[in-house]
């Protein structure tokens, strides 16, 4: 890592380096998490002449940019000692149809988050308020967030974050 931060010409190939030195490696445990995987696969913001012509009409696939395409394999399984956690998010759902099965996941890797229970909402909020995300949150309008987010983490901290 030390050596791609010095040399940014072979940044991307230290990603690559150190990703399968982690597959390899027995002592140390390893955890990858990836957030909004799905958004690997689509076209990015970003526009090059060298696409132009193309599917893509001048933008860049995703998993043509450095870190997603070090994140975007379904590999968990080759980590010697290790997982690899992948989560998909629809917040731009509308951009991609996307289809775990054209992507070697498996039905029985996905797996759904479940909605918060009171209690764990209520440990939501006062994680929230500990990390100062929110300021002067009632303590008595807890049960009635609850009832308006049915306990959805993500609706829970666009609403709290809105309002407080």
């Amino acid at each position: 890592v030390e050596f791609g931060l010095e040399n940014e010409a072979y940044a991307t190939q230290a990603v690559a380096e150190m990703f399968a030195q982690l597959q390899c490696q027995t002592t140390h445990p390893v955890l990858v998490v990836v957030d909004q995987w799905n958004e690997c696969f689509p076209v990015s913001e970003y526009v090059s002449v060298r696409y132009d012509n193309t599917r893509f009409h001048g933008h860049i696939p995703a998993y043509h940019l450095t870190m997603p395409r070090a994140l975007h394999r379904w590999d968990g399984h080759l980590y010697k000692r290790g997982l690899k956690i992948c989560a998909t998010t629809w917040m731009y759902h509308t951009r991609r149809d996307y289809r775990p099965d054209l992507l070697g996941v498996q039905p029985h890797e996905v797996r759904t988050v479940r909605a918060f229970s009171q209690h764990e909402f209520a440990n939501y909020v006062a994680y929230l308020r500990m990390m100062k995300v929110l300021h002067q949150f009632p303590r008595d309008s807890l049960e009635y967030f609850y009832m308006l987010t049915q306990g959805n983490g993500y609706q829970a901290r666009k609403l709290l974050a809105t309002l407080y």
